[in-house]
């Protein structure tokens, strides 16, 4: 039996590529999966959601990891 799709629109590497995943994914099981720490927001269609989000056909998805340091002070 087969399971359901979607696509979605995931930005790694500098750009975004369509990524097929399963229907019913949320946001906390992407999280997982690309081993993605909690301290790590979650941008969908440029809206943060939380890890109890289920994704949709042709959402836009990006991580972003805010603990990022670098420079002299």
């Amino acid at each position: 039996m087969a399971s359901d799709k979607i696509t979605i629109n995931y930005y790694t590497g500098g750009r975004f590529v369509e990524r097929e995943i399963d229907a019913g994914t949320t946001v906390g099981m992407l999280r997982t999966t690309e081993e993605v720490g909690s301290g790590a927001s979650v941008s969908v269609n440029r809206t943060d959601k939380a890890d109890d989000y289920v994704f949709t056909t042709d959402d836009y998805v990006s991580f972003v990891v805010s603990n990022k340091t670098g420079g002299n002070a």
